[in-house]
């Protein structure tokens, strides 16, 4: 059996390896991710992928602790704008092309900014 390991740790992903040879798997790659991922699997094409899972579960709260906080300050715009939702949004994108942020990032100044006036 071919498989791909993916994991962060370097001292975590040759434990793997080295389990895996000796139940006689052949380990073809040790990635961290997510350098070139899927590319790898395209090219390598492994039975089997062992990914950390706390890779995923953290990229994932990642993402959504950041559209929590661009919905927040999208509230925040359309009630102290009077904008409706999508033109909140918009405000937001441009802001945040114009000064070559994140769209997070505009979302948090927006935020500070609200508490700092007590909106």
């Amino acid at each position: 059996m071919r498989v791909l390991v993916v994991d962060e740790s370097a001292e975590r992903a040759e434990i793997l390896r080295a389990a895996l040879l000796l139940a006689g798997c052949e380990v073809i790659a040790s990635l961290s991710p997510p350098l070139a991922l899927l590319k790898t699997i395209e090219e390598l094409k492994p039975d089997v992928i062992v990914i950390d899972t706390r890779l995923i579960l953290d990229a994932v709260n990642q993402k959504l602790s950041e559209r929590k906080l661009v919905e927040r300050a999208k509230g925040l715009l359309m009630k102290s704008r009077n904008l409706g939702e999508e033109a909140a949004y918009a405000a937001l994108r441009t802001m945040a092309m114009d000064r070559k942020l994140k769209l997070a990032e505009v979302a948090q100044k927006v935020v500070e900014a609200a508490d700092l006036l007590g909106a």
